[in-house]
């Protein structure tokens, strides 16, 4: 019985730290602002708090002036709202684009 218990609890504590290591790579987050750089990954987001880098990768949905694109369309002074999941990588944590929605003026 008492190997059961053990058992039950060190299961239980796998699962609890299991749980909160994967808990920032659910969390999203929505940002606005003027694409200032775009690099061979992602853009760089000029907001209100702040240049935010994003990366971008085959799954993002590209939306520009209302129609789907490729990540090659966008440009730098278009102004965007950006859907992304916030993911840790040791210590740091990195904003990966799952949809971007861009407006810029035809150039």
């Amino acid at each position: 019985m008492k190997k059961v218990a053990l058992l039950l609890v060190v299961l239980m504590t796998a699962l609890l730290i299991t749980q909160n290591a994967n808990a920032d790579d659910r969390r999203k987050v929505k940002l606005e602002g003027v694409i200032t750089a775009i690099t061979d990954h992602g853009i760089v987001l000029k907001t209100r708090k702040g240049e935010m880098r994003i990366k971008v990768t085959a799954d993002t949905r590209i939306v520009r002036n209302g129609e789907q694109v490729r990540f090659g369309a966008l440009r730098v002074r278009d102004k965007a709202f950006v859907y992304a999941k916030v993911v840790r990588r040791g210590d740091r944590k990195h904003l990966i684009a799952l949809g971007i929605k861009a407006h810029g003026d035809g150039r």
